[in-house]
């Protein structure tokens, strides 16, 4: 008679410790820091762009609450004309 054959033991199994399809927080971290540099960087690269812009938005948010106001009184692109005139002095 022959002896059994021996069966290789088997390893355990490691469960994921997250659920699969998400990243870890690890993970999560460093892509957002990667990121944030990236827009640092591209803001600094185009700053001659960005800089003109941002004071245009700046100066629009500032002004808008008066156009709105001297509508009501002058016709809309009278208003318009004033503001922008008054952004410019």
């Amino acid at each position: 008679m022959s002896a059994p054959a021996l069966e290789p033991p088997v390893e355990p199994t490691i469960e994921p410790t997250i659920e699969p399809g998400r990243l870890g927080r690890t993970t999560t971290l460093l892509i957002g820091a990667a990121a944030f540099v990236i827009v640092i960087g591209a803001m600094r690269a185009a700053s001659g762009l960005v800089g003109p812009i941002m004071l245009a938005v700046a100066l629009t948010v500032a002004f808008h609450p008066l156009r709105e106001k001297l509508q009501r009184h002058i016709p809309a692109w009278a208003a318009s004309t004033s503001t922008q005139l008054g952004k410019m002095l």
